[in-house]
């Protein structure tokens, strides 16, 4: 920044002079400083201006002569701030670095203060650089989830993305918020039909990524929507969808942001054991919760029977089992209406089957760990409703507690000799986020077996699939007692879930999807 000096000539108007190069040259005549080399013509669409450079204030007068819009004057010399006080309520100063809190979200109008740009050229370069890249940058609004948001907000930044979030409590507050700013899309974890309704005449894209099963919303309406790209992790349900006539619906895995859990990850010896489920017991279900007491024992043993059916099975066959005549029967004797909601696209007897599918979860889920924690050292992370299930006190002794999906869950996969994943039955082909999760901590991962895993892995290279309860324990044994295999697959599903699945890979597809369909 270079040295000036702010004088009062004998007409009592000031001057300035500035030392470039050694020599003092004259910002303003020393004679007639009133007389400046300065035009501006203010546009009638303008909501705001911008002035860069304050000096000493002729430039602002002359605008303010033609105009009485917001005025921001963006100044980096404390010099020319000194000399300017009290200035009007409509002329908003702008000091050094502060101009990068500014919204620009409103037409405005910059005007360059010629006269000042020698004295600080750097300055003001960075400034046009910074308003530049800013008016061209796509915003984006992101409504909040517990897990996979913040790397998506990561990501985005990372793609020069400007990026708001919203902790969505009503859409009320999401149209206020619309209404106040420009966003070119709106993104959110999983598919919402409201949002999708909002952006529709708002003329908005909408972009959803869908990582949970079952997603109801996905079956409520046509999903014919001009602006919502929706994107599932399980291609089961694309093709599902797309059969049922659904235009706009992507297959796109769920992914980890490896760099993250790399900063995070430690040597901590309380979370280390032979094997580990960090995961829901899944007793809150509906047969369980709504649909059990109304049933008579018979049903009970139907039911039942149908959860050991699929029990013998890694395929979804419960959707096959549950028919028009059992769900007559299931309905009638009980009296009981399976929801308020109106599904086009989901039959009654499909949404019974997720249902028994969610049931058919917590009785797997139960039966494994129970039979797991009798032979092998185990620890199990997840809600307190595991405690709940507690047979003869086998889980409160290996219960731990939930674990924080940021800072202690990697450190379970990465301190565990052997990871389980047990993916939902309903969960036709998809991988959940825990699949991921484990290998980009660099932990060891026994799992059930799914489509996905053959199409996005290697399996025996970076993970190892079991086929049933007594495979499981065959391959645990040998895990345990095998740890050079064990590390060796635990390094290579790691450097495949970095190079090939992150969150990067992932939003880059999204938007090469939407730039092939504009």
């Amino acid at each position: 920044m270079n040295k000036i000096i702010i004088e009062l000539a004998k007409n009592q108007q000031y001057t300035c002079k500035y030392l470039e190069n050694d020599k003092y040259k004259y910002l303003y005549s020393k004679y007639i400083p009133e007389k400046i080399n300065f035009e501006v013509n203010i546009n009638e669409d303008t909501e705001i201006i911008l002035l860069l450079g304050l000096g000493l204030g002729y430039e602002l007068n002359l605008i303010r002569q033609k105009t009485n819009k917001i005025i921001y004057v963006l100044e980096n010399n404390i010099e020319f701030i000194k000399h300017n006080k009290n200035l009007p309520e409509n002329v908003i100063l702008v000091y050094g670095d502060e101009y990068k809190q500014l919204v620009f979200n409103k037409k405005i109008q910059i005007v360059i203060n010629d006269n000042l740009m020698n004295i600080s050229k750097n300055y003001f370069k960075e400034v046009l650089d910074y308003i530049k890249f800013k008016k061209n940058m796509l915003k984006i609004l992101v409504v909040e989830h517990p897990t996979v948001m913040l790397d998506c907000v990561k990501s985005f930044e990372k793609m020069g993305f400007e990026v708001d979030t919203i902790n969505l409590k009503n859409l009320s507050e999401l149209i206020e918020r619309l209404n106040s700013n420009h966003y070119d899309y709106i993104f959110t974890i999983n598919f919402y039909n409201s949002i999708a309704n909002i952006c529709e005449k708002a003329n908005i894209k909408y972009l959803s990524w869908v990582v949970d099963t079952p997603c109801y919303s996905l079956y409520i309406n046509d999903l014919n929507f001009n602006y919502s790209y929706i994107f599932i992790y399980d291609k089961s349900i694309v093709k599902d969808l797309k059969q049922k006539g659904a235009t706009n619906v992507y297959y796109l895995p769920v992914a980890v942001d490896v760099d993250r859990l790399d900063n995070i990850l430690k040597k901590d010896v309380k979370y280390s054991s032979d094997v580990s489920f960090l995961g829901s017991c899944c007793s809150h279900n509906e047969y369980l919760n709504h649909y059990y007491p109304a049933l008579s024992n018979e049903i009970k043993e139907l039911v039942e029977k149908i959860i050991e059916i699929q029990m013998l099975s890694n395929n979804y066959i419960i959707k096959d089992l549950v028919d028009k005549n059992f769900l007559d029967v299931f309905t009638k004797e009980g009296r009981i209406k399976l929801t308020n909601i109106q599904f086009k696209h989901l039959s009654n007897e499909d949404l019974l089957a997720f249902y028994l599918g969610r049931y058919h979860s917590y009785v797997e889920r139960k039966t494994i760990i129970n039979n797991l924690s009798s032979k092998f050292d185990v620890s199990l992370y997840g809600e307190e409703g595991w405690l709940r299930e507690d047979q003869n006190g086998i889980i409160k002794k290996i219960y731990r507690g939930e674990a924080d999906h940021y800072s202690e869950m990697p450190e379970i996969f990465r301190n565990s000799k052997i990871n389980l994943n047990i993916t939902r039955s309903f969960v036709e082909s998809g991988l959940p986020m825990r699949v991921f999760d484990v290998l980009g901590s660099k932990g060891f991962l026994v799992t059930n077996d799914k489509e996905d895993i053959h199409r996005l892995f290697k399996p025996g290279r970076d993970l190892v699939i079991y086929r049933d309860l007594k495979d499981l324990d065959e391959i645990i044994n040998y895990y345990l007692n095998h740890e050079t295999e064990r590390l060796e697959i635990a390094q290579s599903g790691y450097e495949t879930t970095k190079n090939e699945h992150s969150f990067e890979h992932r939003i880059n597809k999204m938007f090469d999807t939407i730039k092939k369909l504009d």
